[in-house]
């Protein structure tokens, strides 16, 4: 099954601070905006069965991950004030 991986989706016990921060930290809203751009990219590929290399497949789904675990971090440090 070919899903998104929003942070809303990934981390539904996050959803309030991801809003407080999309709202409040101009960095963290422009990498996840950044971050839904890739995972919108890679659902394509995978849901319309785009070709693409599979090295620039597994590019693109390493920088989703590292861009997760900075956004995660960041909502992390955002909640703990």
């Amino acid at each position: 099954m070919i899903e998104h991986h929003s942070l809303d989706h990934d981390f539904p016990e996050l959803a309030e601070t991801v809003r407080q921060c999309m709202g409040s930290d101009d960095e963290f809203r422009n990498k996840n905006d950044e971050y839904n751009q890739i995972d919108r990219e890679l659902y394509n590929l995978e849901r319309n069965g785009v070709p693409t290399s599979d090295d620039e497949f597994m590019s693109l789904k390493a920088k989703r991950a590292e861009m997760k675990d900075w956004l995660y971090q960041r909502l992390v440090q955002f909640r703990s004030k």
